[in-house]
């Protein structure tokens, strides 16, 4: 998989740590606010670097004329700000965005166009640990999001820069690897 890492909450830079980040392997991370939409520049060109050499196939349920779309799913722990970066690329509001945890429970797809290429844009449901899962319904959530990922070209990880990286954060990109 493609990845893209994203710093989302990241309006107070001076706070972060650059070299947990780097840690991770997966090049400069992008650092944005998706509340006060700032960065996003960035992960369009991003999107497009890594999606260059990714042409996607049509798949034998498809019409062979068409190629699908190239798949983006936006992971990482709960209350990251995954919601509020998909709705910011989209340019509205498609989803809810809270503060609760837990407000997306299922994997949301919208397509848009960029530069002339079709992106379905995945919001997905966070990814907590197992051990913290409690409920059936939340076990769903995390079961959609990992499909999600399986089945995306590129896969964005948003991490709150305003937190510490935890364990969790390296588990969910091993999932995404």
């Amino acid at each position: 998989k493609k990845i893209i890492l994203l710093a989302n909450k990241s309006e107070g830079k001076q706070d972060l740590d650059y070299k947990a980040l780097y840690k991770l392997g997966f090049g400069d991370p992008i650092f944005i606010a998706a509340e006060h939409n700032l960065g996003f520049s960035n992960i369009g060109d991003a999107i497009a670097l890594a999606s260059k050499d990714i042409e996607p196939k049509a798949t034998v349920e498809e019409e062979n004329t068409e190629t699908q779309a190239l798949r983006l799913c936006i992971v990482g722990r709960p209350n990251v700000g995954k919601s509020t970066i998909f709705n910011k690329l989209l340019g509205f509001e498609r989803v809810i965005t809270s503060d609760i945890s837990g407000t997306t429970r299922d994997a949301i797809s919208h397509t848009l166009e960029v530069d002339g290429k079709t992106i379905e844009l995945v919001d997905t449901a966070g990814l907590r640990k197992k051990a913290r899962i409690n409920e059936e319904v939340e076990s769903l959530s995390s079961a959609e999001t990992i499909n999600a990922i399986r089945r995306s070209h590129v896969v964005a990880i948003a991490i709150d820069a305003s937190q510490a990286l935890e364990k969790q954060d390296l588990t969910i990109a091993n999932v995404a690897i």
